[in-house]
């Protein structure tokens, strides 16, 4: 990114390789989900696979990389954390929500929230992750973004998606909210979404640049600001 110079691009990389090897060596031990993508990436689904969840306890999987990346931050980072835990008993039985907020101890960056989330499929409860940032909450993203057999990569690529997010809360970044658009920017992603952007999108790109950088700029009327300088990028 252009608000960023040499030794903070080399801070932010060597923190996030360093965290995912721990994530990486952490999760490796553990007895969880795993499974190939269905199919070849030239072939398309089948129609009746968009209704099917071949086995909703899987995605576990997402669960446990949740799981091992607090405690990394924790261990790691010095991360402190506050959770509300439901019991383990009952996550297969009923929709039931986790939520863990993670925080430094200086509040030198927004917190960080891994919510879990089931949801009902026909064949049982699919477990969800979603990460959200600040107070109150921006969410960045929420895997699966859909369970059924159709949608589904595999679990290799799932838990990258978790790796990315979670990479992506921690780095330096620029999220705006709109009443119906989205645009975010970071050292890990950047895009938009939403039906009625106000601005263009090398627009806002320049707008991120211009906040993560701390300058003071006018920003659309509808948006929402939250700003990260990361979990140690500096």
């Amino acid at each position: 990114m252009a608000v960023l110079d040499t030794a903070g691009r080399l801070s932010c990389t060597v923190m996030r390789l360093a965290l995912m090897d721990e994530v990486t060596r952490r999760y490796a031990v553990l007895d969880e989900p795993s499974w190939p993508c269905p199919r070849d990436p030239t072939e398309s689904p089948q129609s009746w696979e968009y209704s099917r969840v071949t086995d909703p306890a899987r995605y576990d999987a997402l669960l446990a990389r949740r799981r091992v990346w607090a405690e990394v931050l924790c261990t790691a980072v010095g991360a402190q954390r506050a959770d509300t835990p439901a019991p383990r008993a009952a996550l297969r039985e009923a929709a039931a929500n986790r939520e863990v907020l993670l925080r430094l101890p200086t509040d030198a960056a927004p917190p960080i929230w891994f919510l879990e989330r089931f949801g009902r499929a026909r064949d049982g409860l699919v477990a969800a992750v979603e990460i959200a940032v600040g107070e109150p909450r921006v969410s960045l993203g929420r895997l699966p973004m859909c369970g059924c057999d159709a949608c589904d990569d595999g679990s290799d690529r799932l838990l990258e998606e978790v790796d990315e997010l979670v990479l992506h809360a921690i780095s330096p970044f620029v999220a705006l909210r709109g009443e119906d658009w989205s645009f975010d920017r970071g050292v890990m992603t950047q895009g938009s979404g939403g039906r009625s952007e106000p601005w263009s999108f090398s627009e806002l790109v320049r707008l991120a640049d211009s906040l993560l950088a701390g300058e003071q700029v006018d920003v659309p009327d509808d948006a929402r600001v939250l700003v990260s300088q990361g979990w140690g990028c500096a």
